[in-house]
């Protein structure tokens, strides 16, 4: 029986392929509506019995370790599934390929997964999806996953919760910065990143619009010099810092600025940094900074949020803490991949996914996300309504607000 075969994962920390058998279940708002039995499916990767995944991500080079988070939810969320059956009768398996971030191997991985490994649909998270975007597109593979370039929302088979790097901007940055009192920002970024560049600009017309000068802006890595930083944002007169880098970067920025005696009203970063091992690792340091977040805190302690962390703690409980944005990405992005081939019906093509997915007016995973998606319009849009958190000034704990904050496209 479906349920009599589910399998123990095993999480590869080298570049090798494996694939990963998981019993899955359509689960969410969709019912289970009949069994493949009989079907004559022939779409690549579609069995009576199995539908094959890809999964490209970096499993090596200078981000791996930024991205191990991300596959720990998506076996979660597959293997949650796992308990309840399977999508229609089947079960899912996926294969994974890295791309060491790199966009030629991801190209590469992407070309092995579909010619080679035959998979119908792919899950990605990664700094390089302008390699294989293009061949994805062209071959009709739906795609789910993490958005960190602007070329997700340039075609109709790629899906994702997560649109910051868009072009154009919301003014939800900007209020936000304005409700803490901030008048003046220093911007940091990413050195060498084009997608943190991106984002920059997005929230330096946020803040424009909103009325806060921007009044100066660093590149900076993990190593820059914390006095350096200081005097920068001091020399400023900034009363705001925006900082869309590494969190041990911004450490060092907020160790600067507080030496140099700069009075730092509003302190905002985004998702990365919101992670309970960094309070444990900085504590007081962090006190008073906020992230903005694509998804409900976990704070706010919902049923969905108890549903991941019970299939973490059974089914990934090689990360610790679970409590971890990029593992609650990874369940959202496979979640969307299930519900996509439940849209698709009992014997599944990649074109009826990508027209079954695109036709969902309300997406929400279960209520994870801060507002409801539109998916028939949100593709290369930015995301309005954001969720926000901010450091308690003993640096222990985020303090969740308890509802998100919507604002309009610039």
């Amino acid at each position: 029986m479906d349920r009599q075969r589910r399998t123990v994962q095993r999480i590869a920390v080298a570049v090798a392929r494996a694939t990963i058998a998981l019993t899955v279940v359509a689960c969410g708002a969709s019912p289970i509506s009949g069994h493949p039995e009989g079907q004559n499916c022939t779409v690549p990767g579609v069995t009576d019995k199995e539908v094959k995944i890809g999964f490209l991500y970096p499993a090596t080079g200078p981000l791996a370790d930024g991205f191990h988070a991300f596959r720990a939810g998506v076996d979660a969320r597959l293997s949650a599934a796992n308990a309840d059956g399977g999508v229609n009768g089947r079960t899912l398996s996926y294969t994974w390929r890295d791309d060491a971030s790199d966009p030629a191997t991801n190209l590469v991985s992407a070309r092995a997964l579909i010619n080679d490994d035959g998979v119908f649909g792919i899950i990605e998270t990664t700094g390089a999806a302008t390699g294989s975007a293009p061949f994805l597109h062209e071959q009709g593979i739906p795609v789910t996953g993490l958005a960190l370039e602007p070329v997700w929302g340039a075609d109709d088979n790629m899906f994702t919760h997560l649109s910051f790097a868009s072009p154009g901007s919301i003014t939800t940055w900007g209020d936000y910065a304005v409700s803490q009192g901030g008048r003046t920002a220093f911007i940091l970024r990413t050195a060498f990143s084009e997608t943190m560049r991106t984002i920059a600009e997005n929230v330096s017309t946020s803040l424009r619009t909103a009325g806060v000068r921007i009044a100066g802006s660093a590149d900076v890595s993990p190593s820059a010099s914390p006095t350096s930083l200081g005097a920068q944002i001091k020399a400023s007169g900034a009363d705001t810092l925006i900082a869309l880098t590494a969190p041990d970067a911004l450490d060092q920025a907020l160790i600067g600025a507080r030496n140099a005696g700069v009075p730092l009203k509003v302190t905002l970063s985004f998702s990365p940094g919101y992670d309970q091992s960094l309070l444990q690792k900085y504590g007081r340091q962090l006190a008073g900074t906020s992230y903005f977040l694509e998804y409900t805190p976990f704070e706010l302690d919902t049923p969905a949020h108890w549903e991941f962390l019970r299939a973490m703690n059974m089914y990934a409980p090689q990360l610790q803490p679970p409590v971890q944005g990029g593992a609650l990405s990874g369940w959202i992005s496979a979640d969307m991949m299930i519900r996509g081939l439940q849209e698709a019906g009992i014997c599944p093509t990649r074109q009826q996914f990508i027209h079954g997915l695109r036709a969902v007016r309300d997406y929400n995973a279960n209520g994870l996300l801060p507002a409801p998606l539109d998916m028939a319009t949100n593709a290369g849009q930015l995301n309005t309504c954001l969720s926000f958190v901010k450091v308690s000034d003993d640096g222990t704990r985020f303090n969740p607000e308890p509802t998100a904050r919507c604002g309009r496209k610039i």
